[in-house]
């Protein structure tokens, strides 16, 4: 400010004398002689004009000196206002640990930065999914997954469209992941019956070596001779009947069948039983049955088994007298878990 003030005084000093004149004239010429009048003259003009030129500077210098005096008041009172304990309070993050309030921003540091710069949202994003994860391209809908130490995209999940209740498993080739229905707990529905007018309800195939063990249900078991009638049980060995002499039926001969119960149901009666077969698989042990039978008429509770040494894969019902199922109810076979 003072230099710009300064910068309009110049010396208001006019030589009085044309000395380039005066040298043009020729030797000889009276008017080419300088006088020490003529050097006189010139000292007082430049005295003049200096002191006019330094009055002028005093008087600036005073104007300028009075600006920054006034100019030291301002900042002054507004340095102080600032530095008000309550005013610099809500006005200033201090310098250790500020608790900085509204969205303050801070320039981005570039990927790979790594020094005690202030970390921006943007800096943190770009840095996460710069180096953190794998390269994106090709790999649209996979999700991240991690081994503790490196993250890996994992593959698509199929789609979930037509899979309710299913579970998600890795294929038999662990390749990939597939949707499959879950294996039940404890038993598992393998067949379901529905008896027609017909002397035999079959299912000669139904057992496998997965299932050592078997509960059957029937619901609602009938036939319809005029007469009483007993209800008998045989196996199948490799889909055939077994029809040798070789069932025990609890308190019987050797016989041809089980007996599923002793007591002649009517006709008129519906039947529900519980049949439970063990060892299905065994070539050494008995192929065990227990039968539980209730009936309007009754109730009963009969066991028996096959002394043979070949695995059973199914079972026949079938009435002593020949006669045919009435077509209703419900047979449902399970296999037991072997694990």
């Amino acid at each position: 400010m003072f230099l710009r003030k300064m910068e309009g005084f110049k010396m208001s000093y006019v030589k009085l004398t044309n000395y380039a004149i005066k040298d043009a004239l020729l030797t000889g010429d009276p008017n080419k002689i300088v006088k020490g009048a003529d050097i006189d003259a010139e000292f007082n003009a430049i005295a003049t004009a200096s002191a006019v030129t330094d009055a002028a500077y005093v008087a600036a210098d005073a104007v300028v000196t009075a600006a920054y005096v006034a100019a030291d008041a301002v900042v002054a009172a507004t340095v102080a206002s600032k530095l008000d304990t309550a005013t610099a309070a809500i006005t200033y993050a201090p310098l250790s640990s500020p608790a900085l309030v509204g969205v303050p921003t801070a320039p981005t540091a570039p990927v790979g930065t790594n020094t005690t710069q202030i970390a921006t949202m943007a800096a943190l994003l770009n840095q996460a999914f710069t180096t953190g994860f794998p390269s994106q391209a090709g790999n649209a809908g996979k999700f991240a997954t991690t081994d503790g130490t490196t993250v890996s995209w994992a593959q698509v999940l199929p789609s979930y469209t037509g899979n309710a209740l299913k579970v998600l498993r890795v294929n038999a080739g662990e390749t990939d992941t597939e949707w499959t229905t879950p294996e039940p707990v404890g038993l598992k529905l393998l067949a379901t019956l529905t008896p027609t007018a017909a002397a035999n309800v079959d299912a000669l195939t139904v057992f496998t070596s997965t299932y050592d063990n078997y509960l059957i249900l029937l619901s609602g078991i009938g036939h319809s001779a005029a007469a009483n009638d007993r209800l008998f049980i045989r196996f199948a060995v490799a889909g055939v009947v077994e029809t040798s002499a070789n069932y025990h039926t609890l308190g019987a001969t050797p016989a041809t069948q089980i007996y599923a119960h002793t007591t002649n149901m009517p006709t008129a009666n519906n039947a529900s039983m519980r049949v439970i077969i063990h060892n299905a698989n065994s070539t050494t042990l008995y192929k065990s049955i227990d039968v539980s039978t209730v009936y309007k008429a009754g109730s009963e509770t009969r066991g028996g088994c096959l002394d043979l040494a070949s695995a059973i894969t199914g079972i026949r019902f079938l009435w002593e007298g020949g006669n045919n199922f009435k077509a209703q109810g419900k047979i449902r076979i399970y296999g037991y878990q072997n694990s």
